[in-house]
C-alpha cells in the first residue's frame, strides 16, 4: 500500500506519525498519573468528610453522656429521698428539657423499684418504668453509665443516684435522648449523591441517611473513620460511600479533555505538514 503512495504524502504521514505518536505518549502517561492524583485526593476528601462526622457524633455523645453524669450528682436529686413531695425535683427536669429543645424527649428520676418518681413530664409521675434492654456500658470519669437499645428513635442513657449520708444507690436519673438528632447529624452534612452510617462494632447500622441502602448497593467508593478510643463509644465507626459514577466524574472529565487536546494536535499537525511537505516535494515534481 506504501508503493502507491507519492512521495508527499509519505512526507505528509511521516512527519504526523513523528508529531502523533510521541503526543499520545506524553498525553497517555500525563492521564494516568493525573488520574492517579486525582483519585487520591477523591479518597482523601471522603475520609475528611467521614472523619469531620465522626467527631460530631463523638462530641454529640461525649455531651450527652457528661449532662447525665453532672445532672445525677446535683444536690436536688437528694429530693428522691422524700418522694420529691413538692415537685422541685419536676420543675427542674422539666426546665432542663425544654433548655435543650428536641434532644431530650423525656428526663425522669426513678426509686430502686422503678417507680418514677419525678419527670420533665408529669404524666409519667406514679408510673412504673419498663426497663429497656441493656446494650453496653460507657465509662466517664471512672464512672459507670448505662446505655439502653436504641427503641424507637430513642436512646435512653442512665446513672445510679446516690444518697449523699449513705453513699448508697436510692435510683437512678434516666435520659430519653432523641436519636433523630444523630440523623439529623448526618443529613446535614451529606450530599445526594453520597450516603453516610454510623455503624457499630459488629457492623449493625444506628443511624443513616435516607439514601445509605441505595448508594451502598451501588458498590462506589467509601471511607471509614472509628471514633477515638477515648470516645465513651470507641467501637463506633461512621462509613461515608459515593456512586462510583459520581465519584470518578472528575477522571472521566479528564480524560475527555486529554482526547480533545490529542485530537486538535493532530488537527493542527495535519495542517502545518501539509504545506512543509509540499515544500519538500515540490522540487522533485
Amino acid at each position: 500500500m506504501l508503493k502507491k503512495l507519492s512521495i508527499k504524502q509519505l512526507l505528509l504521514l511521516a512527519f504526523l506519525l513523528a508529531g502523533l505518536l510521541p503526543a499520545m505518549l506524553v498525553s497517555f502517561l500525563s492521564f494516568y498519573q493525573t488520574r492517579t492524583v486525582l483519585k487520591q485526593e477523591i479518597t482523601r476528601d471522603m475520609q475528611t468528610l467521614s472523619t469531620a462526622v465522626a467527631n460530631d457524633i463523638e462530641r454529640m455523645m461525649f455531651e450527652r453522656l457528661r449532662n447525665v453524669q453532672s445532672w445525677s450528682q446535683l444536690s436536688i436529686m437528694q429530693e428522691l429521698k422524700v418522694g420529691d413531695i413538692d415537685k422541685r425535683l419536676s420543675i427542674f427536669l422539666d426546665g432542663l428539657a425544654h433548655s435543650y429543645g428536641s434532644i431530650y424527649n423525656a428526663i425522669y428520676v426513678e426509686d430502686l423499684q422503678g417507680n418514677i418518681i419525678a419527670s420533665s413530664n408529669a404524666q409519667k409521675i406514679g408510673q412504673q418504668h419498663v426497663n429497656k434492654p441493656l446494650w453496653f456500658t460507657a465509662s466517664l470519669s471512672d464512672k459507670p453509665l448505662t446505655i439502653s437499645k436504641i427503641e424507637q428513635n430513642v436512646l435512653a442513657i442512665s446513672e445510679e443516684i446516690i444518697d449523699e449520708n449513705t453513699n448508697i444507690p436510692m435510683g437512678k436519673l434516666v435520659v430519653e435522648f432523641n436519636w433523630n438528632t444523630v440523623q439529623d447529624a448526618l443529613n446535614n452534612v451529606i450530599k445526594k449523591s453520597t450516603a453516610a452510617a454510623l455503624l457499630d462494632n459488629e457492623g449493625n447500622v444506628l443511624a443513616a441517611t435516607a439514601n445509605w441502602e441505595t448508594i451502598q448497593a451501588g458498590h462506589g467508593m467509601q471511607a471509614t473513620s472509628q471514633l477515638s478510643q477515648q470516645s465513651p463509644v470507641a467501637h463506633w465507626q461512621v462509613r461515608v460511600e459515593k456512586l462510583h459514577s459520581v465519584a470518578v466524574a472528575p477522571v472521566h472529565k479528564l480524560g475527555y479533555i486529554f482526547l480533545g487536546l490529542l485530537a486538535a494536535t493532530l488537527l493542527l499537525a495535519a495542517v502545518l505538514v501539509r504545506p512543509i511537505a509540499h515544500a519538500i516535494t515540490h522540487p522533485l515534481m
